[in-house]
């Protein structure tokens, strides 16, 4: 209740005891507002129920009268997830629920390119980062992915045959995607990247089973990748990957600043490679609040001051590109080793030298909604 308070002061809501249930229910909202929470203590749980009426009803109606059965309930689930991510707090594991499912709701708002980036802990999430070790390769093939999520305009399916799809697109697409110019990209690095790709990718089992036979593989996520380029014509691209991830909604879209690397200087592009992954293993929590274990990724940095300074500085940037986008709020807070806490609303460099961890907020929705 007091998290609630702070939340929103200008709501009503009552709390009461129903002793024929058993169970405590919490209103939010009033009863005679478009729009009325009620959320029920039960033996093994809550249960939440939202009541729609007046314009907000005839607003989703209209799309049941004329049988528009899929835009009805898109319609009325986000309007469902809209109203809570407003009026409830996420930092409890009552309401972990609410952010992981909205999540799935959400469409990529980026107009420029973006990475694509999964949970951490989901069983799918972490088939594709078993190996997760902040090296250059991780970053590499989470980019591939990210390619194949956000261009499928431009990506012909040529096949499907066992949980598996092969694909077809223009390498220039793929690298333009990443920022780098395939004419400085000689057949070298070419076999390189698609080593790195290939070496990275996890294994899954494939099970398949007819009338007649039963089938089981193992193979890689990613079983083939191939640049051809035909007398000087264009490079082309053919991927087989695992139909699963190819389909594979992603719950989070970060900026370009975590998906570009630079192209100079071979310890400053190694640094933001390792800077970048920190942020894509901190972020991939399902929870709102993430966690960044500071003080032991910037220990393994043994170089001068100046150059360490430029790291925090590096870092302190994504920061506050990731507020400037909307992504995480204006809330941090610092956790020394004893435990001892320290609440901000804006990081410096400084800030990294104080603490071993910083947890910062994903903002799950930046637009106010009034109640009626």
């Amino acid at each position: 209740m007091k998290n609630l308070e702070e939340k929103r002061k200008n709501i009503s809501y009552s709390l009461s005891y129903q002793k024929k249930k058993g169970g405590y229910l919490l209103r939010i909202g009033s009863r005679q507002s478009s729009k009325h929470l009620r959320i029920y203590q039960k033996r093994n749980g809550l249960e939440f129920e939202l009541e729609i009426k007046k314009q907000e009803t005839k607003k989703l109606q209209s799309f049941l009268f004329s049988n528009q059965l899929e835009t009805f309930e898109d319609s009325s689930i986000r309007c469902y997830y809209e109203y809570l991510w407003n009026y409830l707090v996420f930092e409890n594991p009552f309401t972990e629920w609410l952010a992981v499912g909205g999540r799935k709701l959400r469409v990529n708002r980026f107009l420029s390119d973006s990475l694509a980036l999964s949970y951490l802990k989901p069983k799918l999430a972490r088939d594709i980062y078993q190996n997760f070790d902040k090296k250059p390769e991780t970053l590499c093939f989470i980019q591939l992915l990210s390619f194949l999520d956000q261009r499928k305009d431009k990506i012909q399916i040529l096949e499907r045959s066992l949980g598996f799809v092969k694909i077809h697109f223009q390498a220039e697409d793929f690298f333009n995607f990443l920022g780098i110019s395939l004419d400085k990209c000689d057949t070298r690095k070419l076999a390189k990247i698609i080593d790195i790709m290939h070496g990275q990718s996890p294994r899954m089992t494939v099970f398949s089973e007819t009338p007649v036979e039963k089938k089981f593989q193992s193979k890689s996520m990613l079983v083939n990748v191939e640049f051809t380029q035909i007398r000087k014509g264009p490079f082309t691209g053919e991927i087989v990957i695992a139909e699963e991830i190819y389909q594979y909604r992603y719950p989070y879209y970060l900026p370009e600043s975590i998906l570009f690397l630079p192209t100079y200087n071979d310890y400053y592009r190694n640094s933001m490679v390792k800077i970048k992954l920190l942020f894509i293993e901190s972020y991939s929590s399902s929870a709102v609040e993430k966690r960044m274990q500071i003080k032991a990724f910037l220990s393994q940095f043994r170089r001068s001051n100046q150059k360490i300074a430029k790291i925090k500085k590096e870092i302190l940037s994504i920061f506050n590109d990731l507020q400037k986008k909307g992504l995480i709020d204006s809330r941090f807070k610092l956790v020394s080793e004893t435990g001892k806490e320290d609440k901000l609303t804006k990081l410096y460099t400084s800030s990294f030298t104080k603490c071993d961890t910083i947890c910062f907020y994903e903002k799950i929705q930046s637009k106010e909604i009034k109640l009626h």
